[in-house]
């Protein structure tokens, strides 16, 4: 779900000045990544190159897992504070939102698509995934 609790931080402590928080649940996602451009790292050494990869491979899923159960976590901390309150946010109006939205999606898909680029394809893949992984979307952004 999508929320922003600076709360979770130490020394942070908005909520107790904040402290109404509305549980959107919206799907928000964070991607953490290193990247390196493919040609780069074909210059550097075979070995060099092993290493770039594991420790990228390492990293995302030690990002992974810090982020996993953060949500909760960051509630937990709400709940601490005396007077702060967990708004859920009505699904009907997440519905309504999310059909209001602009089909960003297929927007990039289509430009992808312009450049000769297979963005409905990457688009498709992406979104059987998530349906296989048993994620359901608040709305279908594939083609409309």
């Amino acid at each position: 779900g999508f929320i922003v609790m600076p709360s979770t931080i130490p020394g942070m402590r908005y909520a107790e000045v904040a402290p109404f928080v509305t549980d959107v649940n919206f799907g928000a996602m964070y991607a953490a990544v290193l990247t390196i451009n493919k040609d780069s790292l074909a210059e550097l050494p075979d070995e060099v190159q092993k290493v770039i990869l594991e420790v990228g491979a390492d990293f995302g899923r030690k990002a992974d897992e810090a982020f996993a159960g953060a949500r909760e976590r960051a509630y937990g901390v709400l709940a601490g504070i005396e007077g702060a309150e967990r708004i859920p946010f009505p699904e009907s109006e997440r519905a309504k939102w999310a059909a209001a939205l602009p089909n960003i999606a297929q927007e990039w898909a289509d430009a992808q698509d312009a450049a000769g680029l297979p963005g409905s394809e990457v688009l498709g893949e992406y979104l059987s995934a998530l349906q296989a992984a048993g994620v359901t979307c608040q709305r279908d952004w594939g083609m409309e």
